[in-house]
């Protein structure tokens, strides 16, 4: 086992037992490549850093029921990806939803500039729940 692993291993350890610096070392080792998980899989800044927070929170709060602490990262990327998947499909539960609000936006008397606006998000937002 490499020194990095140990150390991880000890972090994960206390901070399990409740240690606020450990889950700070901890949550601050994996922050930038869960970040870039949870941006892939948002294809928005906002959300991903709301996500990101959501991720951190389910993180401490299910720690203590990891039991392998050598499988922390696959732990953690599961709980963004969760996290992830669970935001996408609250946006919009279905593509009826996003048919219905395009049509209510397409009622209203909207510059081509407007209505452009709202297509580009209809259509982004069915790019990240399809």
């Amino acid at each position: 086992m490499n020194p990095f692993s140990t150390n991880e291993n000890r972090l994960v350890l206390k901070a399990q037992e409740g240690s606020p610096s450990a889950i700070d070392q901890l949550l601050r080792l994996y922050e930038r490549s869960l970040f870039r998980h949870i941006y892939w899989m948002m294809k928005n800044e906002d959300d991903a850093y709301d996500a990101l927070q959501q991720t951190f929170l389910a993180i401490v709060k299910s720690l203590k029921n990891l039991r392998r602490r050598e499988l922390f990262r696959p732990f953690a990327f599961g709980v963004a990806t969760r996290v992830c998947l669970k935001m996408l499909s609250k946006h919009m539960s279905s593509k009826e939803d996003f048919d219905q609000e395009y049509a209510e936006h397409s009622d209203q008397n909207l510059s081509p500039e407007e209505e452009k606006q709202v297509k580009e998000r209809r259509d982004s937002l069915l790019e990240q729940v399809g």
